[in-house]
């Protein structure tokens, strides 16, 4: 009593492991990267970012959004290592750096604090333009 027959087992394994099969799992695959890119042409839209706000602003938004998140991530990640943590099951160090290139995109947070840092307009386009820019 209490323990699945092996038919329910199957049945189970069936449904959890059959999943690449399942319309939504198609669909959602479909329809990503036209998606992806009406995402980012929506956020490059309504960002107010004009295109020839270029300075120091922008080199250093964009550095500390792509490299320094970057290495802040692995950084970390292998500190908790050192310490006796380990790395999820088959994430090598390279995957790491990857992922860790993913946590830079910081679109929306970039672009609020670039809103409320900034007075001065022209800084703060800079600003948006790096934090648009970290996302291509």
């Amino acid at each position: 009593a209490g323990s699945l027959s092996a038919a329910a087992k199957v049945t189970l394994y069936q449904a959890f492991h059959s999943y690449h099969e399942a319309p939504l799992h198609v669909f959602e695959h479909t329809l990503k990267l036209p998606v992806d890119c009406g995402m980012f042409l929506f956020g490059l839209c309504n960002a107010g970012v004009a295109l020839q706000n270029v300075g120091h602003v922008t080199t250093a938004v964009l550095g500390a959004l792509v490299v320094g998140k970057t290495f802040g991530i692995v950084g970390f990640s292998l500190a908790a290592v050192k310490m006796g943590f380990a790395l999820p099951k088959g994430l090598s160090i390279s995957a790491l750096f990857a992922l860790s290139a993913l946590g830079g995109i910081g679109l929306t947070v970039a672009l609020f604090v670039a809103n409320e840092a900034f007075v001065d307009p022209g800084l703060m386009g800079q600003a948006k333009f790096a934090a648009v820019l970290s996302v291509s």
